[in-house]
């Protein structure tokens, strides 16, 4: 088990300043969930086309329709996209304004 560096007393972080709490949330958050390779292929596609619904994904990526709804959720459950339910179908597009301050947040660690 590993223990999160906020918890060990001796550990004093270097970037104290420079990211909110919440700010190092957003980091980690998108981070994790684009840290896949199906799920940045997705957000790729996404970045491409505007909008989607989980069938074209199915078409565009060789992975069951399933293993892709599941990637989805992680994707929307981090804020790193949105899902509108209309009728029977749900589209998908990127929560442009999360993905904005994410990208300005990484280009301070550069």
């Amino acid at each position: 088990m590993t223990k999160k560096l906020s918890k060990i007393s001796s550990f004093i972080p270097c970037c104290t300043g420079e990211f909110s709490k919440e700010d190092k949330q957003v980091i980690l958050n998108v981070s994790k969930a684009l840290g896949n390779e199906a799920r940045l292929e997705i957000y790729s596609y996404l970045r491409e086309k505007n909008s989607c619904i989980t069938s074209q994904l199915v078409e565009h990526i060789p992975l069951a329709q399933s293993t892709i709804s599941q990637h989805l959720k992680v994707l929307k459950d981090s804020g790193v996209i949105y899902g509108e339910i209309d009728g029977s179908s749900t589209y998908y597009c990127i929560n442009t304004d999360l993905m904005n301050r994410y990208y300005k947040l990484l280009s301070r660690l550069i």
